[in-house]
Formats: C-alpha cells, sequence, structure tokens
C-alpha cells in the first residue's frame, strides 16, 4: 500500500473507531427507562396504554408500561393501586368517588386527569337484552349482568332505570367477557355490557342492544374514566409529566389513526377485525382535563336517580397542576 493510501486509511479507521465509542458512550449515559404498572381493564377504556405502548410513544418518554392481569372492575383496580400493586390506570369516576369517600383520594391514589366520556355521539355502557325483552318493563322481577355493583355502569344503569320507571331487578355480577353468552342462554334477562363486548355479542346473536345508560338521557354527557396514579408517582413530578405527555399523544394518535388504534385493540382483546371496526369508542378529551363542575353535575344527576354516590371535596378530588404545566408547554 502506497503511503498516502495508507494514511488515508489509517484516518477513516480513527474516524470510524472515534464515532463507535461517542455511540457507545452515549448508549453507557442513556438511563434506563422508569417502568410503570399499569393496571388493566378488559374494555376499550384501556385504549391510550395500549397504543402509548406500542406506537413507541412510551419508550420515547423514557418509560415502560408494565400491564396487570385485567381486574374485575376500577373499584379493585383503584384498591390495588393504593396497596402498591400497580402505579397508574385508567378506573372509572364512581368507583374514584368512593375511594374518594374513604380518605384515600388524594392520600394514597391522585386523580391527575380524565381519560374519557360518553356523549350522544360516542354512547356507552349498552343493555343487551334478550328477544323476550321489548321494553324497560319487561326487566320487571329479572336478574341484570353487570361486572361490578360498585361500577360506574351499575350507577348509570340504576339512574336510566329510575327515568323508565324500572325498579324491582337484581344484579348479578359477571365478567366482561361471559355477559353476552349469560343473555344468550338465560342466565340473565340482559347485561350492561362494554366495547368490545357488545358489539362481538350482537354480531354473534347473543341478544340486542335495547339501550345506552350512558350518552342517553338522564346522562347524555357523562364523565367516564378517569387518569388515577399512586400517590408515590404522583410525588414524581418529573416522571409524572412524563406519563402524562404520553398519555396525551396517544389521545392524539387514536384521533388521527382510528383504524390503526382500532386494529391494535383488537390484537390486545383478542378479537376479530370486523368487531373492532365496528365497535363505538368512548370520547377520549385531547386535552385530558377533567371539569369539576361536571363532577357535581354528575353526582346531583346520579342523587337524584337514587344513586348513593359520595360527594367529594373539589379541592382533593382532582390534582391537576401536572397536567396543567404539560399543557402549558404547547402555548
Amino acid at each position: 500500500m502506497e503511503p498516502g493510501t495508507r494514511n488515508a486509511a489509517d484516518l477513516m479507521r480513527s474516524v470510524l473507531i472515534g464515532a463507535m465509542l461517542v455511540i457507545l458512550a452515549g448508549c453507557a449515559s442513556a438511563p434506563p427507562p422508569d417502568v410503570i404498572r399499569f393496571g388493566i381493564l378488559a374494555t376499550t377504556d384501556q385504549l391510550p396504554a395500549w397504543v402509548m405502548q406500542a406506537e413507541g410513544i412510551a419508550a420515547r418518554h423514557g418509560l415502560v408500561l408494565e400491564e396487570s392481569p385485567p381486574y374485575a372492575g376500577g373499584l379493585a383496580l383503584l384498591e390495588a393501586m393504593a396497596a402498591d400493586e400497580i402505579d397508574a390506570g385508567y378506573p372509572g369516576i364512581v368507583p374514584a368517588m368512593a375511594l374518594a369517600a374513604r380518605g384515600q383520594i388524594p392520600s394514597d391514589v391522585r386523580i391527575v386527569g380524565l381519560t374519557n366520556l360518553a356523549t350522544p355521539a360516542a354512547r356507552s355502557a349498552a343493555l343487551v337484552v334478550r328477544e323476550d325483552v321489548a321494553t324497560w318493563s319487561d326487566l320487571a322481577g329479572r336478574r341484570v349482568g353487570i361486572h361490578s355493583t360498585t361500577s360506574i355502569n351499575a350507577a348509570s344503569f340504576t339512574a336510566r332505570a329510575a327515568v323508565e320507571g324500572l325498579t324491582d331487578y337484581e344484579f348479578v355480577t359477571i365478567g366482561f367477557v361471559d355477559m353476552g353468552l349469560a343473555v344468550r342462554d338465560g342466565t340473565v334477562a340482559a347485561a350492561v355490557m362494554e366495547e368490545p363486548w357488545t358489539t362481538q355479542s350482537v354480531l354473534r346473536g347473543d341478544g340486542r342492544i335495547l339501550a345506552f345508560t350512558q350518552g342517553e338521557p338522564p346522562l347524555e354527557s357523562m364523565l367516564l374514566s378517569v387518569i388515577a396514579v399512586r400517590a408515590e408517582v404522583a410525588a414524581d413530578d418529573a416522571l409524572l409529566r412524563r406519563f402524562l405527555r404520553a398519555h396525551l399523544e396517544a389521545v392524539q394518535f387514536i384521533a388521527d389513526e382510528p383504524r390503526r388504534a382500532r386494529d391494535l385493540m383488537a390484537s390486545k382483546l383478542a378479537i376479530g377485525a370486523e368487531v373492532a371496526q365496528q365497535l363505538r369508542l368512548k370520547a377520549f378529551p385531547l386535552d385530558a382535563r377533567l371539569d369539576m363542575g361536571d363532577v357535581q353535575a354528575l353526582q346531583e344527576l346520579l342523587a337524584a336517580s337514587g344513586v348513593e354516590v359520595p360527594l367529594v371535596d373539589p379541592l382533593t378530588f382532582y390534582s391537576p397542576g401536572a397536567l396543567e404545566a404539560v399543557l402549558s408547554e404547547g402555548t
């Protein structure tokens, strides 16, 4: 090799080695991602969390969401959070009120935002009934499937039933995935069902939808699920802000790429593509803000319908500081 060629080769080798050392040094100094133990419910409420992971949003914010096995309901999820078994989740607002009544919000758990809500354009909690049920009065003296008697679905059914003049019924606790079959085989006359199980059950002929208990009178606009975190997570402001940024990005992704989000949900819940594309998604607010005026209005509506819902202190029930800080970054 000629001297000039050797010098050029040596120079190139030095440049490559230097570049590799820079890359390796950067990798060595990169902090490991923070693991957030995320409590799962087997419903469409969890879609932002699944999007965070699958689309690399969590990773971009230095997070890994470690999913729990599915909980039976929002109260069980919140109790697990208070017991330091999980760090975050999307429980219903009614179970959150129950936890607040015990004094565990904000001492053990903090509510830091709103996950979703029902509206007339995004109805939820379908009442799926057997063929012999034509009206609400046909449910008198009969059994109704519910995933949890302390749930927001139980509260909204009770409120709707009161408006319809139905007071004589019996709740039977049944898991989300089994409700449609329970209607089909006559275990219950009806069931208050969540997506995607509502659409799956209707498509396979388990029953038909009589009404929705959320997004129709008396609860035309109804707060549903909240963003809840363990108090220790809330105390780590930097960590909480990263989690909230990831949540907001995931919600924006759902709005921008609804088909991809639905396909992801199909794979997570092991449902068919036809079910995923036909099911009704709840409304995920892009700013995740929880309006305490809406919380008070919901409590008053439920109470007027005979639902016992604990009153919450607006100064302690909602902790919006981190979310407002994150939202202000985009202004």
